[in-house]
């Protein structure tokens, strides 16, 4: 495998924590503290040493996560840094459900550097953007375990409910808590329902994998593309307002002003709906072939697209704001 050679003097930072991610990096000799930073007080908290023939930053290469710790050389090193470029022919030969497992697994690490420095500092709850997250590594992992453990029923899984819990309870990094409110939230949105079989025994029912697949794929964009915001009541109004006025539009594809959607939305008493620069900008790069942001001919800003895809589009952010509200606050 390809990689570029280079040295880190001792104190020497690789890189912080936050930063974007490309690739990982192989230690050819010397030694790399892994930790993490407490903004205020500039204290660490280290998390390993890693050693001659260790790896950093590998968790990279299949989730393409900002850096989730600091890494720094605590004596002269030598090290081989692989890119995602040079990792993606190797990948092209990975099983798709070994790649998706290695992300589930990534997640878990994450979520446990996550609650060290909660503990570190004040100690409080979840966010909402951390509920999100680790919703989505829930119900990516259920998708793996369900084609282990599933069986294929029409376009869908059947499988004993209290096996996939417990294996999932025990694979998963969230606690009991988090993992029993995501999957309340995917009954709420019936992407999963709970059935009985003959013998009584609970069942748990995955009536479209492909929804379920649709649903972790299309938040992982939105976080990608810094739009997690944009999973929010405001992008799902801008869009409902949005399909009103394109059923008055003959044509299709149809060109929306932005202020028209602005003007009617204040028509029916919304609030904050002039502030959508940033959702459009997120839902341009996320439904990049579906939607488009374009100039209009008066000088302003308008949506491009086929009234189809709209429609589409709007019923996902519905069920995805449906779904992050029965997650709880």
């Amino acid at each position: 495998m390809a990689g570029k050679n280079f040295g880190l003097k001792q104190g020497q930072v690789l890189f912080h924590q936050g930063d974007s991610s490309n690739g990982m990096f192989l230690i050819r000799s010397g030694e790399l503290k892994v930790y993490l930073e407490d903004g205020e007080s500039g204290e660490e908290l280290a998390l390993a040493m890693v050693h001659q023939g260790g790896m950093i930053g590998e968790m990279a290469l299949f989730d393409h996560q900002p850096r989730s710790a600091s890494v720094k050389a605590t004596q002269d090193s030598e090290i081989t840094h692989i890119s995602n470029e040079d990792f993606a022919g190797l990948v092209k030969q990975i099983p798709k459900w070994f790649t998706a497992l290695m992300i589930t697994l990534s997640g878990r690490l994450r979520t446990t550097n996550a609650r060290l420095k909660k503990l570190e500092g004040s100690g409080g709850g979840l966010s909402r953007d951390e509920r999100i997250r680790g919703a989505v590594r829930t119900m990516g992992l259920l998708e793996v375990v369900l084609r282990v453990e599933g069986v294929k029923e029409g376009k869908g899984y059947v499988a004993d409910f209290e096996q996939i819990i417990e294996q999932i309870y025990r694979l998963s990094a969230d606690s009991v808590e988090d993992v029993d409110a995501c999957f309340a939230a995917m009954k709420t949105v019936k992407l999963l329902v709970g059935k009985e079989n003959a013998q009584k025994q609970q069942q748990l029912y995955v009536e479209d994998r492909g929804a379920l697949k649709r649903m972790v794929s299309f938040i992982s964009d939105f976080e990608k593309d810094s739009g997690m915001a944009c999973l929010s009541k405001l992008g799902v109004h801008f869009l409902q307002i949005a399909n009103s006025l394109v059923e008055q539009i003959a044509y299709d594809p149809f060109t929306l002003p932005v202020d028209n959607v602005v003007s009617e939305a204040k028509k029916r008493g919304l609030t904050g709906i002039e502030q959508v620069m940033d959702v459009l900008k997120v839902l341009g790069v996320c439904h990049k072939g579906e939607l488009a942001i374009v100039k209009t001919s008066d000088g302003g800003v308008g949506i491009k697209g086929e009234k189809k895809a709209l429609k589409k589009i709007t019923k996902m952010h519905v069920r995805i704001e449906k779904f992050v509200d029965a997650l709880g606050s």
